[in-house]
């Protein structure tokens, strides 16, 4: 099974407030001035208490709000452009809140890699990494359409789940709730890391520099198993 690289369609990251931040209220429309000048966007969304603006199609999104602060790529070039876009507008959207202490810095990403074929992938992953699978055909008694693995974690101050299967473009866009894209491949490997890490009493100075640390420390999880992965599958 031919397997290419994998590369990131898709990163998320929110900052949790403690505390609610009542000043977002009423300041709804300088909010939006300053995303406006920040982001180039002008797609708004103004629920009661928050502020949160996308690209036309809503692949893109960037929240400013009560309880969070958030930003979802789906459009980002490369990695190191998602990254320095979210953490631009962390920058800018923390300076402008002066919010309580950060208590959570929730990263996700979704990476994929493009495959021959669905049904070789699904057939090769099965064979794999499953260690009886034709005990498990067997007890099924029914041909295996599809297949998908999970892995969760909880330890110390970091938690999540870690979830990988065969994919297929419309799947990757309903997953990911936007349009298809064009330069998505038709079949493809994917891999989802969702991490939480609890930071307590985290003050907005150093919340930046935490989720730089959040984010590496995410990114080494989704490397690494994307590096497992295509070792079982070569």
């Amino acid at each position: 099974m031919e397997l290419q690289d994998f590369a990131t369609r898709e990163l998320y990251s929110r900052l949790g407030f403690n505390q609610p931040v009542l000043s977002i209220l009423d300041r709804q429309g300088e909010t939006m001035q300053l995303m406006h000048e920040a982001l180039d966007l002008t797609n708004f969304t103004v629920p009661p208490t928050a502020v949160e603006v996308a690209d036309e199609q809503n692949r893109d999104q960037f929240r400013i709000g009560r309880h969070q602060i958030f930003s979802r790529l789906t459009t980002a070039d490369d990695l190191e452009d998602a990254v320095n876009r979210i953490e631009a507008f962390f920058n800018v959207a923390l300076g402008h809140l002066d919010p309580p202490h950060i208590d959570s810095i929730n990263v996700r990403s979704c990476d994929i890699a493009p495959a021959e074929s669905f049904e070789g992938l699904r057939d090769r992953m099965n064979e794999s990494l499953i260690n009886d699978f034709s005990g498990l055909k067997n007890a099924m008694s029914i041909a295996s359409s599809d297949a998908g693995w999970v892995q969760e974690f909880d330890e110390g101050d970091i938690s999540g789940r870690v979830q990988f299967g065969p994919m297929r473009s419309e799947e990757l866009a309903d997953l990911l709730q936007v349009p298809e894209r064009t330069d998505d491949p038709p079949n493809m490997l994917f891999l989802l890391v969702n991490t939480n890490v609890i930071t307590p009493n985290l003050s907005t100075a150093d919340a930046v520099e935490r989720w730089q640390s959040a984010t590496e420390r995410q990114r080494g999880i989704a490397n690494r198993v994307g590096g497992w992965l295509k070792d079982r599958l070569a």
